[in-house]
């Protein structure tokens, strides 16, 4: 049993990695995301590989390997995080260099690896953009990643 916190969506999310804990209480509505092949049960549903879901004041059970996004909707002025985002995180095309991601407003965290599993939260201040889960992303290397997109608009 062990559950860590994951600094790579600060300041704008608290991230927590649980592995093999057999009950995770979840308050304020949360995302959580499986990244094991054995499912998380929620009530009378299961949640499987590479699958997320919002819950609110619920308990999970079984969680092999999965990420808790706490309280996603905490903000109600978006521009107080995003002041922060925009000094932490990592414009696109800084990033890339891609000729398309040139004058886009996307902004990636830091990657943070857990295991096999490389994670990353990105900040879309407008849309629309092509994105959400990705198995592979920005440079493509054989590892499962995931990028979480949040835009407030």
């Amino acid at each position: 049993m062990s559950i860590q916190e994951l600094g790579f969506a600060e300041p704008f999310f608290g991230v927590k990695y649980l592995q093999n804990e057999a009950v995770y209480a979840i308050g304020k509505k949360s995302i959580v995301f499986n990244l094991s092949a054995q499912p998380v049960h929620v009530k009378y549903q299961l949640l499987g590989f590479f699958k997320s879901a919002v819950f609110t004041n619920m308990s999970i059970l079984d969680a092999a390997r999965c990420l808790v996004i706490d309280d996603f909707e905490r903000y109600t002025d978006h521009e107080v995080p995003f002041e922060a985002i925009r000094k932490k995180w990592t414009l696109v095309y800084d990033a890339t260099g891609v000729e398309r991601h040139q004058g886009v407003h996307l902004w990636r965290s830091p990657k943070e690896k857990i295991g096999n599993t490389e994670v990353n939260m990105c900040f879309a201040a407008s849309i629309p953009l092509n994105v959400g889960l990705h198995r592979t992303h920005w440079g493509d290397r054989p590892l499962i990643r995931s990028s979480g997109i949040f835009n407030p608009g």
